[in-house]
C-alpha cells in the first residue's frame, strides 16, 4: 500500500514507514547468492531479527513507495546507518550502475556514501570472504581496506550481535567535559 502525500499523486514511502526514523537501511540485491539462497528473503529475515532486538529498519519489502528512487533516498536519509549485504551479484550491480546508472544497488551505495552515512558491510556469501575475490569496481574501491562482518553462513539472529558491535565502533566517542576547580 502506498501512502499518499498532500498534493502528490505518489508518496515516497509505504504507510508502515511514514514519518519514521530508522537505525538501519538494508541495501541488497534480489538475485540468489552463489549457493542458490534467496538473498532478498535473507535480508527480510535480518530486518525482522533486528526489529525483534529493538532496532528499526528500512527494507524495500516493507517501506518501498510508488516512486522507487525517492523511496530509497528517503529511507537512506532517515536511517542512521546503512547495512550493505555483499554478494557477488550486489557488487557487480553496484559497479554496473556506475557505468549505466540504472541499478538500484548502485544508487543506494553511492547515495549513502554521499551523505557520509556509516556503512556496515556484511559478506553474505562464502565466495566473498576474501576481498581478493571481489569483482573489481566501486565496492572494492571503497571497502577493500575496511573490516566487514562475515555473515556468509550465519543466521539472522547470529548477525544481530555482530551488527551491534560493529555499529558501536562506528560511533564517534562521546566528548567528556571536565571542569577544573
Amino acid at each position: 500500500e502506498v501512502a499518499r502525500g498532500a498534493g502528490s499523486d505518489f508518496a515516497t514511502t509505504s504507510d508502515r514507514c511514514a514519518d519514521m526514523t530508522f537505525a538501519f537501511f538494508l541495501s541488497h540485491t534480489w538475485v540468489p547468492d552463489d549457493l542458490g539462497r534467496d538473498t532478498h528473503q535473507r535480508a527480510i529475515e535480518l530486518s525482522d531479527a533486528l526489529r525483534r532486538n529493538g532496532m528499526s529498519t528500512w527494507i524495500d519489502a516493507d517501506c518501498m513507495g510508488a516512486d522507487v528512487d525517492a523511496s530509497m533516498a528517503d529511507g537512506i536519509e532517515r536511517s542512521s546507518s546503512v547495512i550493505l549485504l555483499l554478494t557477488r551479484a550486489y557488487v557487480e550491480r553496484v559497479h554496473r550502475g556506475a557505468v549505466c546508472g540504472s541499478e538500484n544497488c548502485h544508487k543506494e551505495f553511492v547515495y549513502a556514501h554521499s551523505l557520509s552515512k556509516p556503512c556496515i558491510p556484511i559478506v553474505f556469501e562464502p565466495s566473498m570472504r576474501s576481498v581478493k575475490t571481489w569483482p573489481c569496481g566501486v565496492v572494492r574501491l571503497y571497502l577493500a581496506s575496511r573490516r566487514y562482518i562475515d555473515g556468509a553462513k550465519c543466521t539472522a539472529e547470529e548477525l544481530v550481535e555482530g551488527i551491534r558491535t560493529y555499529n558501536r565502533q562506528l560511533q564517534p566517542p562521546k566528548r567528556v567535559r571536565t571542569m577544573i576547580l
